[in-house]
């Protein structure tokens, strides 16, 4: 009767652990639901058990970025480059930091960094390059990331719009009205992308 009063009890604390690891929230999910305080808080406790575990460094990152805390991103995923340097995702994450903290110089290199990786959220790095370049009005440069940015992700109005911009000012009127055009496609109400036409068609029209 002892052991078999013993192997319950063992039986009913296995069951207890079992069922607390299958209730324990995963970082990722929380992420993708959009839970963005919640994962961040899974993915520092995580990091107090394994100082090391890549993946809550990476949805730490994610998650911080999305909560608008870009400092507090750098300042996490800065720890795991020192043993993970050549991580994409780490690299894109310091690099949207960065960007979000106007640090465009620092942007620029890790955003050429993640490019020779080729990761896959090249689309986004190519609009954060063709930003800081129209930013130093260097607009050569701005049309062919933000030329990059619409192949890879076409679905943007705003980003049409940008290249229209860098395209303008790089006295290419026909592509500037393309991208006029193609951002007025996705949205019409687009006010900077109406603007751009109008002054690009105007010049047209008044050599």
């Amino acid at each position: 009767m002892r052991i078999n009063a013993a192997c319950i009890i063992i039986c009913l604390l296995l069951s207890g652990t079992a069922a607390y690891a299958q209730d324990k929230p995963h970082a990722d999910q929380l992420y993708e639901q959009g839970k963005f305080e919640e994962a961040a808080v899974v993915c520092k406790q995580e990091l107090q058990e394994d100082p090391q575990r890549l993946s809550a460094f990476i949805y730490l990152g994610w998650s911080l970025l999305r909560l608008h805390k870009p400092s507090e991103a750098l300042e996490w995923t800065n720890k795991a480059l020192a043993f993970a340097p050549n991580d994409e995702r780490l690299i894109h994450i310091t690099a949207e930091a960065l960007y979000s903290l106007g640090r465009y110089d620092e942007a620029l290199v890790k955003c050429r960094q993640y490019v020779r990786f080729g990761g896959g959220k090249l689309a986004l790095i190519y609009y954060y390059m063709g930003m800081i370049y129209l930013s130093r009005k260097e607009y050569v440069n701005a049309d062919i990331a933000l030329s990059t940015a619409v192949y890879h992700y076409a679905n943007d109005a705003n980003w049409w719009e940008r290249l229209g911009f860098a395209r303008e000012n790089a006295k290419e009127p026909k592509a500037a009205l393309e991208a006029y055009n193609e951002a007025l496609k996705r949205n019409p109400n687009l006010q900077e992308a109406l603007k751009g036409k109008e002054r690009v068609s105007q010049n047209q029209s008044n050599p």
